[in-house]
């Protein structure tokens, strides 16, 4: 009894030794973070997508877009998937600007974006762009609870051609992310026919209630007008 005694204190003091060497043998502190803010304005500032259909045709109008753009459209797509707008110019080198600014047929943007199974946030369309930038108009914005950070997210993109919208892409998260709320930006990159979604959070104080969007009728994916 008295020796297992004597082990044990043996190990505690190398033990107490050894978490006493100098910087090395300490673990660092991490600071501690400020809490959430308690309400977010979420606006979507801008969107990007493919300048064509991934099929190549154009957005609107028949026939497809010019062979230069077709052969990048895999490229920018596998791009896009890891860094949004930048990464798909850098893919399409010395063109890149040229096809994302003279799209042929190009689309009318607009997102929209569902928390949980509510939508909130059904932009403005930008009309005959493949970039489409979005002001802080209130149909662009939506103010978000802190109980509901952890919510499903879901975006739509859609292209409000020919008199009815017709999916470009959508993607959905589970809750959003902590590091978006606290720098103010998020940034959601390429999914479907989709390069880049841009959004701003901006903290805020209690705000009205929000108004719930009425869900619209499911418009037709891409992949409907394939051929």
């Amino acid at each position: 009894m008295l020796r297992s005694s004597l082990i044990a204190l043996t190990i505690l003091s190398s033990a107490c030794s050894f978490s006493g060497r100098g910087s090395r043998g300490t673990v660092p502190v991490q600071p501690d973070l400020p809490p959430l803010p308690e309400f977010v304005e979420v606006c979507v500032s801008k969107a990007v997508v493919l300048p064509a259909k991934v099929n190549g045709k154009s957005w609107d109008g028949v026939g497809r877009v010019d062979r230069r753009a077709r052969k990048l459209i895999p490229d920018l797509i596998s791009a896009s998937q890891g860094g949004g707008y930048a990464a798909a110019l850098s893919a399409a080198g010395s063109v890149g600007t040229k096809v994302f600014n003279k799209v042929k047929g190009p689309p009318d943007l607009r997102v929209q974006m569902q928390l949980g199974r509510e939508y909130i946030v059904r932009t403005d369309h930008v009309k005959d762009t493949a970039i489409a930038p979005f002001g802080a108009s209130e149909a662009n914005c939506a103010v978000i609870a802190k109980d509901e950070y952890s919510e499903r997210v879901q975006f739509v993109v859609e292209d409000m051609d020919v008199g009815k919208p017709e999916i470009v892409g959508t993607t959905a998260f589970v809750g959003i992310p902590v590091e978006a709320i606290r720098s103010g930006s998020w940034q959601v990159n390429g999914f479907d026919a989709v390069v880049e979604i841009q959004l701003t959070l901006q903290p805020m104080e209690k705000p009205k209630d929000r108004r719930p969007l009425n869900e619209e009728t499911a418009p037709p994916s891409v992949d409907d007008h394939a051929e």
